[in-house]
């Protein structure tokens, strides 16, 4: 099958767009690993499991959940030596004893032998050293002060999906959201600034500040939405800058 691409408007705003129509396009992030359909990063900072599920979750994205023994051992053996430990999206919070890994009930499980424990106050898993590695513990309470790493994961895709949004006249208005930006780079285009907020798991939305004499434009990726913002932040821009949302 050939592959094409096709370039269009973006609303009324003068930003175009390539987007492939094949699937063979289908790749990760920079930084992140593929294994079949999903791609992984390791968040080194250390966190409670509180802090990593929020850290990880986004349209698409959230704590890694291992659903097979050969998932769990690419897992480990690609992000885990850096680590002592990492969470995984498990967890048995709502019910004692009823364990739900990204919300749903266990497919695969892989607990280190006495592990997990009946005990209300661990109810979160994470990824250890112990046995060889690769294998789950519970001994850590969720909101523990003994902090570990996060294992992300996410779907591959053809592109990043992203959103933007239009007033009562259905334009685009002129806004950016300020006093959020976690990173500042050069790109030539949108595409390029939703590729580089969707390689940063702490990237939530990102503005676009275009230049009526340079080429390449101003990508400024944020830590929150502007509906996660204070609405004073979200302000109207002098200087050619556009919102999008993940």
């Amino acid at each position: 099958m050939a592959c094409w691409t096709a370039s269009f408007p973006l609303t009324l705003v003068s930003i175009f767009i390539s987007l492939p129509s094949c699937q063979a396009y289908a790749s990760c992030p920079p930084g992140w690993l593929r294994w079949q359909q999903s791609c992984y990063i390791l968040l080194p900072d250390k966190m409670n499991w509180f802090e990593a599920s929020e850290a990880c979750n986004r349209p698409g994205s959230g704590l890694v959940v291992p659903n097979s023994r050969e998932e769990n051992d690419f897992i480990w053996k690609s992000v885990g030596p850096q680590t002592d430990g990492m969470w995984i999206g498990c967890t048995d919070a709502a019910q004692e004893d009823i364990w739900l890994c990204g919300g749903q009930p266990l497919s695969f499980r892989n607990w280190y032998p006495g592990n997990p424990r009946t005990d209300n106050q661990r109810n979160c898993a994470r990824m250890t050293a112990y046995g060889g590695g690769g294998l789950w513990s519970d001994y850590v309470p969720c909101g523990s002060s003994n902090r570990k790493p996060a294992a992300c994961e996410m779907t591959v895709s053809a592109m990043p999906a992203y959103h933007t949004f239009t007033g009562p006249d259905g334009r685009v208005p002129q806004r950016c959201l300020l006093h959020h930006d976690i990173k500042n780079l050069m790109v030539n285009g949108v595409l390029a600034c939703g590729w580089a907020c969707r390689a940063d798991p702490r990237c939530r939305s990102f503005n676009l500040w275009q230049s009526n004499t340079e080429r390449e434009k101003m990508c400024q990726l944020n830590e929150a939405t502007r509906l996660g913002a204070d609405i004073t932040d979200y302000i109207k821009a002098t200087n050619n800058c556009y919102y999008f949302e993940l």
